[in-house]
């Protein structure tokens, strides 16, 4: 079984410049190692999910990564733009 190194939950994280805000978003992935030791990556949109070392099965953490996932709370400028605009 693989052992967990870091979980990173998705976020987005806003930055003050002179004239307004700065939206970056960061997805959520889990680092792992797999009981072969090798070290692997997984996302919610990895396609990966087995170790390529040995064969395991990791795709029980990319279900996991993507149930805990959040969506970006825009998606383009003109998303942006729109929830502005109804927010007043």
């Amino acid at each position: 079984m693989a052992q967990i190194i870091e979980r990173l939950e998705s976020h987005c994280e806003a930055r003050e410049v002179p004239f307004g805000k700065v939206y970056k978003w960061h997805p959520g992935y889990v680092a792992l190692e797999c009981e072969c030791g090798e070290k692997v990556i997984l996302t919610a949109t990895s396609t990966i999910i087995t170790c390529p070392q040995c064969g395991a099965d990791l795709g029980g953490f990319v279900y996991d990564i993507k149930e805990r996932a959040e969506a970006p709370p825009f998606r383009s400028p003109r998303d942006a733009v729109s929830r502005r605009e109804e927010e007043g």
